[in-house]
């Protein structure tokens, strides 16, 4: 998967074919019914060049969890019971809707002030389940 970014937009490159392209504008659609302040939805779902689905999603302005650890090491004990505790109210309202996330990792976990938000939320294996998000 690749991204590109814009002044105000980012295209990441999420699949290939007709099949990938109905599968993620369908789970856009799914996650926009939600409504979930949490998610970071894409805005588009398009086809380019070579049969290629792209998303175009709001630029990352935030930290990812990913990028936390990676300049500080390990959280203190109470970020840590604070990002838990968001991650897990994220993926109550994603998993009551129907919806696993299935892509779950530390670039997935956006840090936005003082609220936690879930990204790449089309990227997941179509056979990932519930358990398979809090594992993560």
């Amino acid at each position: 998967m690749t991204s590109e970014q814009g002044g105000r937009h980012v295209e990441r490159v999420v699949g290939t074919g007709t099949d990938d392209f109905d599968r993620v504008r369908s789970r856009v659609e799914s996650l926009v019914r939600l409504g979930a302040a949490s998610f970071i939805v894409p805005s588009r779902v398009t086809m380019a060049r070579g049969d290629q689905v792209a998303v175009t999603e709001p630029p990352r302005e935030h930290d990812t969890l990913r990028a936390v650890l990676d300049a500080r090491g390990a959280l203190r004990a109470g970020e840590c019971v604070w990002l838990g505790v968001a991650v897990a109210e994220a993926l109550a309202v994603l998993h009551k809707g129907g919806l696993v996330h299935g892509a779950l990792d530390g670039d997935a976990v956006v840090i936005d002030g003082g609220r936690v938000r879930l990204a790449r939320l089309v990227d997941g294996d179509d056979d990932a389940h519930a358990a398979d998000d809090i594992a993560a």
